[in-house]
C-alpha cells in the first residue's frame, strides 16, 4: 500500500515538472524572440 502511494506521488511530481519545464521553455522562446526584437530596435534609434 506504503509502495502504490509513493509510486503515485513520484508519477505526479514527475508530470508536474514536465509540464512546468515545457511552459518555461515556450516563455523563455518567446522571452529571447521579445529580446531580440528590442536589440533590433534599440541598435537602430541609437546609431
Amino acid at each position: 500500500m506504503l509502495l502504490l502511494i509513493g509510486v503515485l506521488v513520484s508519477l505526479s511530481v514527475a508530470a508536474i515538472l514536465f509540464m512546468v519545464r515545457v511552459r518555461a521553455g515556450s516563455d523563455m522562446a518567446e522571452l529571447g524572440r521579445m529580446s531580440d526584437q528590442w536589440l533590433a530596435e534599440y541598435r537602430a534609434s541609437h546609431p
